[in-house]
């Protein structure tokens, strides 16, 4: 990380910076060899309509620079979620992106997702990941994410994964 960041809602004028950050990932993607946004149909699924009617509904939050003030990473974060129809309660963690260049901005983001979760008393902070990458998926479970099943939707098939909360946190062992 370059600088010290803040974590807030979007507004208005980030969303264009979000959808420079989707696409500026869908390269990184095929630099290397990865096949997911890129593969199948992201954008059409999640256009700026899309983000700005999450910003609308006050869900779209950006990582931005204290001093710069460039977002470095966006994701949207609800309290409902269609993979999960189980009725806990929990923070579910949508579209998250971070600059391929911002080392750390999505562990950021992450951190900042399981202090709000915490301090709204929900029971877990969820996700999903598509199935195929290997990496990210120990990337998430290295973070305490343990993959409790999987969804579908269209030609994505996603790991769900939930930290759950309720045990304490790593910061203060617990207690």
């Amino acid at each position: 990380m370059s600088e010290m960041y803040c974590f807030q809602r979007a507004q208005e004028t980030d969303v264009a910076r979000v959808m420079e950050l989707i696409e500026a990932r869908i390269r990184w993607m095929d630099d290397y060899g990865i096949e997911q946004w890129n593969k199948n149909g992201y954008l059409n699924a999640y256009p700026e309509a899309y983000y700005r009617e999450e910003l609308e509904k006050q869900r779209l939050y950006v990582l931005r620079g204290e001093t710069t003030k460039r977002v470095y990473g966006a994701l949207v974060l609800r309290e409902s979620d269609e993979n999960w129809d189980d009725g806990e309660s929990a923070y579910y963690v949508n579209n998250l992106v971070a600059d391929p260049q911002e080392k750390g901005a999505g562990l950021y983001m992450l951190s900042f997702c399981d202090v709000l979760a915490r301090a709204k008393k929900k029971s877990y902070l969820r996700l999903d990941c598509d199935k195929t990458n290997e990496k990210l998926n120990r990337y998430y479970a290295l973070q305490g994410f343990e993959a409790v099943g999987e969804c579908t939707d269209g030609p994505y098939t996603g790991v769900r994964r939930q930290k759950d909360l309720t045990k304490g946190c790593n910061c203060c062992h617990g207690e």
